[in-house]
């Protein structure tokens, strides 16, 4: 699989896909678009490439890895000089520490070190191959077809990337076919990722369980503020009715909050809803700019829509293109100086339509650049009354528009303001 020219240029290094085109191999091989890279160079043309869309990759066990690898492969002097030795090959395995079995393809020999062995309960001492294809047969068994049916021994064939659980403990299972001068076998190394599962598990269900308990209560208390604002509970004093009018926005802003949490929450668990249909983005850039009109006024900020006069077709759900561009405005304005104005450009290119936000505010700090679209994150340049959201709608946006199988990116060649880009195929 091919690697962006970024993440192949920075070895050693996590590397964010926020802002790189990511083949579909990639999203294939690890169930969902990974996020961040990290690669790290092992022997000639042999890399250890890390790819993963929980966290950032973990740069020391990299290495780790990669040391080992190249010892196993026979990277170094003393490595060279034992190459043909099978006693010193299982030596090398059963020195690591995580469970790792490779299958000599050339001599049918199977080393397998005591960490697995004790996974796939078979003999640590000379397994014979059938015994270790029978071991990950069982464990696979649970998996997807497409892993069942995966090869098991010597054959050679694409990287097998999965996760299992055994025993109460869940692995990323990675399998690669190693082909080498005077080495050449498949390899597999087993990862224990137990730990990180509990707690994402144990994190997403708080959020998830309390931001549901909470919205509930919210939206009554809003609803009766409401009421008493308009005077259907009778009239009231001018300092009450001020307080009433700051309670009620503050819960608003509650409310959009435990939303912007449940839908994160979604997002991640690849369980948010689309409701795709042919629809004409112009229609949809020009509402969304007339709907923040009244909040970019707070800001004496000015939206300009730059649209073209025949419709822009494409397939999208209108709800979440229309969040998209509210998000996208609502920041641009925030941010935007008084006086200003914010431009929306929709552009419909040869397979792809274009819509643009531009502003001319400050701009963003190099630093919040590189974790711009990362849950969470905000711009620490700016101060604490102007990062009165979440940090989470740029992560959310970023989710929809991949989902609509399009992206969005800074531009990084604009050096006032701030210019996003939402780029969505058209409809063909």
């Amino acid at each position: 699989m091919t690697l962006p020219e970024a993440v192949a240029a920075e070895p050693q290094t996590a590397v964010s896909t926020a802002e790189l085109r990511v083949s579909v191999a990639w999203t294939l091989a690890c169930g969902t678009r990974p996020t961040y890279f990290a690669t790290s160079h092992v022997v000639d043309d042999l890399h250890l490439v890390w790819a993963t869309a929980n966290g950032q990759p973990n740069l020391e066990f990299l290495s780790y890895a990669t040391s080992a690898l190249e010892k196993l492969i026979g990277g170094g002097e003393a490595a060279q000089a034992g190459r043909n030795s099978s006693a010193r090959l299982r030596t090398l395995i059963d020195s690591l520490p995580f469970p790792i079995i490779f299958v000599d393809a050339s001599s049918t020999e199977v080393f397998v070190n005591e960490p697995a062995s004790l996974l796939l309960d078979i003999p640590a001492s000379a397994p014979e191959e059938k015994e270790v294809a029978k071991g990950l047969a069982k464990l696979m068994a649970e998996t997807s077809p497409e892993v069942r049916n995966s090869q098991l021994n010597t054959q050679a064939g694409a990287a097998v990337v999965f996760e299992l659980d055994s025993n109460g403990r869940r692995y990323c299972v990675e399998s690669h076919w190693v082909s080498e001068p005077h080495l050449t076998g498949r390899l597999w190394l087993f990862r224990d990722v137990t730990d990180e599962h509990h707690a994402a598990r144990m994190k997403n269900e708080l959020v998830s369980t309390v931001s549901h308990e909470l919205r509930t209560p919210l939206t009554s208390i809003v609803g009766a503020l409401g009421l008493m604002q308009s005077g259907a509970t009778g009239q009231l004093p001018a300092k009450a009715e001020r307080l009433v009018g700051v309670a009620r926005r503050n819960s608003e802003r509650l409310i959009q909050i435990i939303n912007d949490l449940l839908d994160i929450d979604k997002l991640t668990a690849g369980k948010l809803d689309f409701n795709f249909e042919n629809s004409d983005l112009a229609r949809i850039v020009a509402l969304a700019a007339e709907q923040n009109e009244a909040y970019a006024e707070k800001f004496d900020v000015r939206i300009r829509v730059e649209i073209p006069e025949a419709p822009v077709l494409a397939s999208v759900d209108e709800g979440r293109i229309f969040q998209t561009m509210a998000n996208l405005l609502s920041n641009s304005a925030k941010f935007s100086p008084a006086g200003s104005e914010v431009i929306v450009r929709l552009e419909a290119r040869a397979d792809f339509a274009r819509i643009s936000v531009i502003d001319q505010g400050r701009g963003l700090s190099e630093e919040f650049k590189d974790r711009l679209f990362t849950r969470f994150s905000q711009d620490r340049q700016h101060t604490v009354s102007e990062q009165s959201g979440t940090g989470l709608g740029l992560a959310i946006t970023k989710g929809i528009v991949d989902a609509h199988g399009g992206r969005i990116y800074l531009d990084r060649s604009v050096n006032i303001g701030a210019t996003f880009h939402v780029e969505l195929p058209l409809r063909r």
